[in-house]
Parts: structure tokens; sequence; C-alpha cells
């Protein structure tokens, strides 16, 4: 052990203290034969295109050209090489040496530079970064920059604000090349003006760590909002709104930018249902930010109330919103930033539904169940973010990020059911405390080699309260009163982490990694339900997990083929407590995955990817007496330390022409798993008790998704076709039945149409057809089919004025002739040469007051009604400063 110790000080010792030159170093190659080029010229020119310093390539193609005596500043790279198109790239020389590699084409066509031009848009593509002109994608109607974000080819944008370009979800939204807003890039996309913003640009293969740059296999994309010029100081905008049945709008965003300091402050409230924050607690989709705190955060015993709607949030609730957001980068020194970000939410969520479920039993008698539920749901969060990046040298960069998280959910239910005249109230407060402190090391051993060491710990702990007043009698098994119950449940996790990696990429530019992870882990859970039964309704359960994990990866390239392979041996060892059991476990765990892919041409690609995964039991996946999840429902688990194999193969193709602006994408994704949790249910009028068990069972998911997206010039119209559909089969026992083996078929049929004429009147029609089935063992079925169709007309007569009309049909059952419409219309008037505009909104015309949609399962089918946002106009002053 010591003399491990003394190699790993003697290791990073001898790193540290190792001097380097600034040199520009990198190679040169043939993107179809992926051979270097010889005799290309590597120029380093200045504004004025005064060639400053130069080399050639050598027969590999690398060249290598020493910076010591250049100015620091930005200048150009420039290669250039008979019967290739040159190529010109942006050299920033900060002191530090540097990596760039290029890969020229045939001249055949000028690929450094493309700019597609069709009415309205215009698109500049330079190596891996897209530039839009955001005034060529605007219509008028546009006032967050999420809104411009829609209407940007190969960019969507989820309901949540979730933002991905050309299939992949973005890392980071910066402003002006800063990182301003961490993985909560949402309150950015959906708070900042888009009136600022001059450009958008997408940059593909991107490194946060700029040591990195070039080295690292980067799959991740950024977002890059440029700033029109003279966007400096302090600026920003307001909104203010009043209207019919007492609704408000009010936000005011203020932007600070000089040469030290970024900075962007967002204050707003809105009870008409729309949601401008990065969390939805209205159905609770994740964003990117709480995707990346997932795995260090325990999941909560007692569900959260999900609110499930085919209608957008604000036409299916109505809130209270108040939000308030500060984003600070400062640049302390040249070698030194900083990065703040602190947010508050507070809410108010009101929805009143109602359910009838029809139960289907094989060989039992059928029954329904009623509930007519008022819903009032209140989070408050706080959010906290830091960051500080110190550059030590020009090889050496230090990184410090902590995460704080302080978040209470009330959830009150009031509600009648069965058509009983006595009424059950409920009540569940969800609390979540979190914090995680990070500290990365990078250190360039040289241009094409760097070390890397990760320090984390974690902490986190969620108690939950559960309080239900009711009298009911369960008559599946045992008699229980649940008059005045309260339940109790709380999970806590700590996490520490150490991972130290090396990374490197040879001449041929292939890449590797090399790593060790050494992972300790401990989760509680405790549970009590205060209750008269006798049921053994208390759980008390540790779990304590040491993980050492080895990996490695290769990145091969060759012509126009790639292939990648990453390897991890993962060593577990394991404490389980629970009651009077104590048991310890070691498992050697093997996780391959494997990649191909191959360039049909530069705008085409077909790729395979393979892996296979084997994942240990969620604490909350074991514990094995009740505890009472809603007011009719008790959940256990069979205790069960299996661990989950998963293997999962896709198999696509896409194809993304700028100059045709057409896009086509088709994917196939197979996934097989083993040891899965079933479900025992035990159903009653009155109640459902679930046990969870693990069975040797494999169950198979299928999931395949096509989209085709053309700009016909000769119509001024894109056109864009999507659809997917979706095979599961599944287990699971109902009222005492056998292992039942089920299946289910879902599938999503899209098509949409966006004008862009030069005339005053345009529109846009989208149109979805959903489909979903599920089949039993002996084939009888339920299924459901559903169409939605949003028509928009848009009239823009001068320049000065904007106006939309909405219109939206909604059949939630076919067969069933009784649909829901939806008339919506938008008025901005925006006077020349002011900051000023005026505004009027109107949602919901035909002032529908519920909804009805209808699920299915393989035992069940549900009849739901849920209100919604009702009718309002309301009037909107905006100003900018």
């Amino acid at each position: 052990m010591k003399k491990i110790l003394y190699f790993v000080v003697f290791l990073y010792g001898g790193i540290i203290s190792t001097f380097f030159a600034q040199n520009l170093e990198g190679i040169v190659i043939d993107f179809e034969t992926q051979i270097g080029i010889s005799s290309a010229i590597v120029e380093v020119i200045d504004d004025e295109n005064k060639v400053l310093l130069f080399d050639t390539t050598n027969k590999q193609g690398e060249y290598s050209i020493s910076l010591e005596n250049l100015t620091l500043g930005e200048y150009s790279l420039m290669i250039s090489k008979h019967g290739f198109a040159s190529e010109i790239q942006a050299l920033n020389h900060q002191n530090t040496s540097q990596i760039i590699n290029f890969e020229l084409r045939k001249d055949l066509i000028n690929l450094q530079d493309i700019v597609v031009k069709a009415k309205p848009k215009s698109i500049r593509v330079k190596n891996d970064t897209t530039s839009y002109h955001a005034d060529s994608y605007k219509d008028g109607s546009e006032r967050v920059v999420e809104d411009l974000l829609k209407k940007l080819p190969g960019v969507d944008v989820a309901e949540n604000g979730t933002i991905k370009y050309k299939g992949r979800e973005i890392s980071k939204l910066l402003l002006d090349g800063d990182d301003l807003f961490g993985y909560n890039y949402v309150t950015g996309s959906k708070n900042i003006s888009v009136g600022i913003i001059d450009q958008v640009q997408a940059v593909e293969n991107w490194s946060e760590n700029k040591l990195l740059d070039g080295i690292e296999d980067s799959q991740a994309v950024a977002l890059n909002l440029k700033l029109k010029k003279g966007i400096h100081d302090l600026s920003g905008n307001a909104n203010l709104g009043y209207g019919i049945e007492d609704r408000y709008e009010a936000r005011i965003n203020t932007i600070l930018l000089n040469h030290r300091n970024k900075n962007f402050n967002s204050l707003s409230y809105n009870n008409t249902g729309k949601n401008n924050t990065p969390w939805n607690y209205f159905s609770f989709v994740s964003s990117r930010e709480q995707q990346e705190v997932s795995n260090f955060i325990s999941n909560k015993p007692i569900p959260e109330k999900v609110f499930t709607s085919r209608l957008s949030q604000d036409r299916a609730t109505r809130n209270q919103l108040f939000f308030a957001s500060v984003n600070d980068v400062f640049k302390l020194n040249n070698a030194t930033t900083a990065r703040i970000n602190f947010n508050y939410l507070q809410d108010k969520l009101d929805l009143h539904n109602t359910s009838l479920v029809k139960y289907n039993f094989e060989n039992q008698e059928d029954f329904s169940t009623y509930a007519n539920e008022i819903i009032q749901k209140k989070p408050q969060t706080f959010y906290g973010d830091s960051k500080i990046t110190w550059s030590q040298s020009e090889k050496s960069m230090w990184e410090w990020e902590s995460k704080w998280i302080d978040e209470k959910i009330n959830t009150s239910n009031l509600l009648k059911k069965n058509f009983l005249n006595s009424n059950i109230s409920t009540d569940l407060q969800s609390n979540t405390y979190f914090h995680k402190h990070q500290l990365n090391y990078t250190h360039k051993l040289n241009l094409r080699q760097v070390l890397q060491m990760i320090l984390l710990f974690a902490q986190n702990s969620s108690p939950q309260y559960f309080d239900m007043s009711q009298d009911l009698n369960h008559d599946i098994n045992e008699n229980i009163n649940f008059e005045d119950a309260h339940q109790f449940a709380k999970t806590d996790r700590n996490i520490g982490l150490v991972n130290l990696s090396f990374l490197g990429v040879n001449k041929k530019l292939h890449k590797y990694s090399l790593g060790f992870i050494g992972k300790y882990q401990k989760d509680f859970l405790r549970s009590h339900l205060e209750i008269e039964s006798p049921l053994a309704l208390e759980n008390q359960i540790k779990l304590s997990q040491v993980q050492s994990q080895v990996y490695a990866s290769y990145l091969w390239n060759k012509n126009k083929w790639k292939f990648k392979s990453n390897l991890k041996l993962k060593n577990d060892i394991i404490q389980f407590q629970q009651q009077e059991m104590d048991s310890l476990m070691n498992k050697i765990i093997i996780n391959p995955e494997v990649s191909f892919s191959y360039d049909v041409s530069p705008d085409s690609k077909i790729y395979i990817q393979s892996q296979f995964n084997q994942r240990r039991q969620a604490i909350s996946n074991l514990y094995e007496n009740f505890i009472l999840t809603s007011y009719r429902s008790l959940r256990k688990n069979e205790t069960n330390f299996a661990y989950q194999d998963k293997f999962s193969s896709k198999i696509g193709f896409n194809h993304y022409d700028l100059y045709q602006q057409f896009q086509f994408t088709l994917f196939l994704n197979f996934e097989k798993i083993k040891n899965n949790r079933f479900s025992e249910n035990l159903i009653s009028q009155d109640f459902t008790q679930t046990k969870y068990i693990i069975l040797p069972k494999t169950i198979t998911n299928l999931n395949t998704n096509l989209l085709i997206e053309k700009y016909v010039s000769f119509l001024e119209s894109t056109i864009r076709f999507g659809g997917n559909y979706a095979y599961l089969d599944y287990f699971n026992f109902v009222n005492n039945s056998d292992l039942r083996n089920n299946s289910a078929h879902s599938g999503l049929a899209e098509f949409s149409v966006h004008t862009a004429f030069s005339m005053p009147l345009n529109f846009q029609n989208k149109f979805q057809f959903q489909y979903f089935r599920t089949e039993l063992p002996n084939k009888s079925y339920h299924s459901n089919s559903s169409i939605q169709n949003e028509a928009k007309l848009i009239f823009k007569p001068k320049k000065l004025w904007f106006s939309s009309l909405t219109f939206e049909y909604f059949n939630p059952m076919l067969g069933d002739n009784n649909p829901f419409y939806f008339l919506d219309f938008d008025i901005i008037f925006r006077p020349k040469n002011k900051n000023w505009d005026f505004a009027i909104e109107a949602r919901n015309l035909t002032n529908n007051k519920h909804f009805e949609q209808i699920f299915v399962s393989d035992y069940y089918q549900e009849q739901n009604s849920q209100s919604l946002n009702e009718r309002y106009i309301i009037f909107k002053y905006n100003f900018r400063f």
C-alpha cells in the first residue's frame, strides 16, 4: 500500500513540476481518406491578413509552430493546400500551448464557410459551429429566446424547456461564450428577451474544460447566444399585464455586461398557468439539472401527485407562480473566473379531477371506482449553484463547484370516492435537502495527453409526512381502520467519490482514456405508519456500498469509419441491514459498450450502438413492510438483491442537409431486461394493495422513430412529418391470478406545415394521431385512439403590427362524439423607434371548463376529467431600458 501511495505522489509531483513550451501543433488530414496531407501550408495571420508565423506539414500531415514570441490576442489560423478547400479558424493566444487539427475536403465546393439563404432563412456553417441569424427566423410573435429556438431548423424544444440540437440534448446555453446558467439553462431560454440576440450558434463536439478540447471524445453540444452590438452596461426589459378574471403577469429582466462581469437577473409573477422556470411540478418532467443530480438524490417512497394531461400545462392548470433568478459570471483576474446562480420558486397549482375506473378481471366479477378530487399543490424551492475556475498555469486548472437544493412540496387533496357522502382529506408534505461539492484538477502533460482528478461529496435527506382522514374497511386481507392515518417516511443518501483518469489522442487522431473510480455510498430508509392494524407497518433499512471501478475507452477513425469501445469493470461490496437481517455480499460487474458509424456523406451517417449494463436494486425497492402511498394504496416489496441485467442496441440513420434545409432521421432501439420488478396487485373498490417482487423473467422493449423535415422553396414552407412506435411486454399478478404476460403498443404520427410567405398572411398547422393498446394473455385487449389538430393564422400587415389566431381541435377518444375546441388570439403593436410595445393575449375563448381523456391498461380503463384554465383576456405593456 505504501509503494502505491509513493507512486501516486511521485507521479503527480512529477507532472505538476514539469515545464512545457508554448506551441501550436496539430495534424491536417483528408476528410475522405482520413490520411495525413503533406506540404499543406499553415499560417497564423492578423486582422490585416498579414502572415506572422507559418509552417508546412510533414509526410504524416503534422505541423508545429512556436508561439513564444507571439503577442497575446486574437488571430486567425489558415490552412491551404492545392486541390483542397482552405480552412480558417479563430486562434485565441492566451499564453498556453494548443492543439488544433483539421480535416480538409476536396475543392469541389467550398464548405469552409457555407451560407444558406432561402427566404427567410439564413444559416452559416464553419467547422463544428452552425450560426443562425436571429432576425431571419422571427415572425413578430417571439418574446423570449425559447420562442426563437423553436423556429430554428435542427433545434427542438420540449414543453419543459429541454433543448435538443440534431436530436441531442444540449449541455449548456452560453451567453457570448460564457457559461452563465450552468445546467439550469432553461432559466435563460425562457426569460432572456429575444430582442437582444444577434445570432444563435450551435457548437458540436464542445468541451467545457479547455484543456480537454481536442483530446476528450466529446459528444456534447452547446448553444451560444451572441448579443447584438451595443448591448453593454446595464439594460433590460419589463412587462406588466392585467386582464379579466383577475389575471396578472409581471416580469422584469436585467442584464449587465462589461469586460469582467456578465449578470442576468429575472423576477416574475403570473397566475395564467405559464411556467418560465426549469422546474415542472405539474407533470414532474425532469430538467437537465435534475437529471445531473438524480443519482445523488434518493427516490421518495411516497410518490408525488403527478398531473397527466395531453394538453399543455398553461391550458390544464391555474397557478400562482413567483420566480426569482440571479446569475453572475465574474472574472476575478486573468486566471480566475467565478460563477454563482441563485433561484427561488414559489407556486400554487389548483386542479379539480374526477375519474371513473372500470376494472376487468379474468374469472372474477368486474367493478368500477369513482373519485372526485380537489387538489392543491404548493411547491417552494431554493436552488444555489457556484463554480470557481482557476487556471494555475497554462497546463493546470482547478475547478470547484457546489450545489444546494432546499425543496418543499405540500399537496392537499379533498375528495369523495365511490359516490359516498363522506369526505376524505389527505395532506402530503415532501422535503428535499441536498448539497454536492466537487473538486476537479486537470493537468495537460503535453499537447496530446491529459491527467484529471475528481473528488466529490454529496448528501441528501428527504423526509415525507402523509396524513389521511377517513373511515374505510379494506376487505382483501386484514381489516384496517384508516381514520386519522399518519405515514412517515424518510430517505438519506451520502456519497463520496474519487475519479482518476488519463486521456490522450495519438497522431492518427485516435482517442483513448483509462481511469479508476472509488465510490462509497450509504443509503437509509425509515418509515412508520400510525394506524390500527395487525400488519407490520414499520421499516428501517441501511445499505452501504463500496465500489471500485476501472474503465477504458478507445475511439478509432479510419476514412469514413468510426469505432468506439468502452469497458467498465466494477467490484461491489454491499452490506444490507433490515430489521433482523444483516447480510454482506460481493459482486463483480462487467459493462461493455461498442458503437460503429459510417459517414455516407458529410451530411449523412449510419450508426450502431450496443451495451450491456448491470445495476443493483435501489433501497426504495427493498423495504418489506407496507407504506401508505395514497388514499387508496399500500405498497411493499419482497427483498431481493438480484442485479438487473439490461442489454440494449440501437441502429439509426441521420441526414442533415443545410443546402436544402432538409433533415431525415430514423432509428430503431431494442432492449432486453432481466430481473425486473413485477407487481402483485390485490384490488377492491376501496383499496389497492401492491407487493413488488423480482423475478428472473426477461421483458422486451422496442422503439422506432422517424422524422422528416424539408423546406420547400417554391412553396416557401417547411413541411415536417414524424412518428414513433413502441412495444413493451411485461408481467404482473392481479387479484391472485397466475403470472400474466401482457403487452403494450403505442404509436404517434405527426404532420405539420409552417409557411414563410413574403406577404402579410402566413399559417401553421400541426396534426397528431395517438394510439395505445394493451393485450392480455387471452388475446383480449383495451385500446384508445385520439387526434389533435392545431391551426394558426399569422397576420402581419405592417412591421408595427402582429396578430395571430389559433384554433385547436382535440378528440380524446375516437368513436366518442365529444371533441373539444379551443380558440386563442394575440395582437402586438410595436411603435417605430420606440422602446415599448403593447399586446393583447386571449386564451380559451370557447371557455372550456374541463377536459376529458382516456387511459387504458391490461386490467382497467379510466375515464378522466380535469378542470382547465378558464377563459381570460390580458392586456400587456412591455418596455425596454
